[in-house]
């Protein structure tokens, strides 16, 4: 195996490395990060939210239930 086909290979690993990094940050973790939640439930206050009122990472995620509250 001639050495540029290993090192074409390193280069090929680190390009996907980079580019499932920039595809987490960008497309995939503000999509997870707010799951369910609909802006109006993103900008509420939540219990905790005192215990770091300048938090710089905030996640918000919901679910609807359909059921009265009395039978959950």
């Amino acid at each position: 195996m001639p050495p540029s086909l290993t090192g074409r290979r390193w280069m090929i690993a680190l390009g996907a490395l980079v580019g499932a990094a920039v595809l987490d940050r960008r497309v995939l973790r503000p999509w997870y990060e707010r799951w369910g939640a609909g802006d109006a439930e993103r900008t509420l206050p939540l219990p905790g939210d005192e215990l770091l009122p300048d938090a710089q990472h905030i996640v918000t995620r919901a679910i609807a239930i359909n059921a009265p509250a009395a039978d959950i």
